[in-house]
């Protein structure tokens, strides 16, 4: 396991979304070491295999990896590209709006190819090397592994807000980042029992100029990208706040 094991290292714990949201590359940054929770249930209908981005010449469109079919109880490391379509040429047709009115449309179309280039048969290989490409085009650190190679059991797990808790005893960590919205699920004494700090994530959205009259929160990072310099960019994905369990529970946040 490629993992920082100081005692400041921080780790984060999040399904492999394809191409999310800005606020998704903020729990990255804001941690060290990355587990790609992949032994879960996959969803359909989920971030697992598209996002937003903006259509032309008005409206959202939905950008896709088209999965085979799959058993209801598949988890994400199972599920499978539809690569026998062809499907790229399409996607890539979706960026319409932005090769008409977005700055750094040559930039990100580029790594957006670079995405698609590989011929991945996987959704969790397509969406980590998405992960990666955007982390390494804005220099962000991504130091990941798979649950799934991991000696985890998941037997030691008692309810849905103690997986994080396992896993960070499993890799010996001793602090840990969350998104604020599933604070609830937490036991805060549990995880002070096991002398590993607990913080969460509040991201806040940050509107930039998309060329139009209303601003479109949290579409794929790729319309961040298209509209922003890598600086600017950054300046977005810094848009967020660590506070500890008291606080978010305090807030709401």
């Amino acid at each position: 396991m490629n993992t920082t094991t100081s005692s400041d290292a921080s780790f984060g714990i999040m399904q492999p979304y394809f191409l999310p949201y800005a606020g998704y590359f903020s729990l990255i940054k804001a941690t060290n070491n990355w587990i790609v929770f992949d032994e879960t249930q996959y969803r359909k209908q989920s971030w697992g295999n598209r996002n937003r981005i903006l259509k032309h010449p008005e409206g959202l469109s939905w950008i896709s990896a088209p999965t085979k079919k799959h058993s209801r109880s598949a988890l994400y490391s199972e599920i499978e590209i539809q690569n026998e379509i062809e499907w790229k040429p399409k996607f890539l047709r979706q960026f319409e709006y932005y090769k008409m009115n977005a700055p750094h449309f040559k930039d990100v179309i580029n790594l957006v190819e670079e995405i698609l280039a590989p011929n991945h048969t996987h959704l969790i290989d397509i969406n980590i090397a998405a992960m990666a490409k955007v982390c390494e085009y804005l220099d962000i650190p991504f130091n990941h592994t798979k649950l799934s190679t991991l000696d985890f059991d998941p037997t030691t797990v008692r309810h849905s807000g103690d997986w994080g808790l396992q896993i960070c005893k499993t890799v010996n960590a001793k602090k840990y980042v969350n998104p604020c919205m599933g604070h609830h699920m937490f036991r805060g004494e549990d995880w002070v029992e096991e002398d590993i700090e607990l913080n969460f994530l509040n991201y806040n959205d940050k509107a930039y100029d998309q060329k139009r009259a209303d601003f479109e929160e949290r579409l794929s990072i790729l319309d961040v990208l298209m509209w922003n310099s890598k600086s600017e960019a950054h300046d977005i994905i810094d848009s967020y706040n660590l506070v500890g369990i008291e606080e978010a529970v305090k807030t709401n946040v």
